[in-house]
Order: structure tokens, then C-alpha cells, then sequence
């Protein structure tokens, strides 16, 4: 899982725009969620 102050900064140093950076949190977010889901599904319907 990556934290946010490790993406917080751009590889040259300057800072993301706000916006930018929100849209890359809920996308991360959406995935981890995705896969938290999928794997829940997978424990419950194992035989």
C-alpha cells in the first residue's frame, strides 16, 4: 500500500496539484477495495 507522503512530491521535486492528487487517492483507493473485495469472496466461497 503506498502512503501518501511517499506520492506527495513529484519525481522533480515540485509539488502534485491538489486535484491531481485527489484523483490518484480515489483511484488507488477504488483498487484497494477491489482487491479486499475479491479476496473476501474468495474466502467465503472456498470448499
Amino acid at each position: 500500500m503506498l502512503q501518501a507522503t511517499s506520492i506527495y512530491t513529484q519525481g522533480n521535486g515540485e509539488k502534485w496539484n491538489n486535484k491531481e492528487m485527489f484523483d490518484i487517492m480515489v483511484e488507488i483507493s477504488k483498487t484497494s477495495l477491489k482487491m479486499l473485495g475479491s479476496d473476501l469472496f474468495h474466502q467465503i466461497t472456498k470448499k
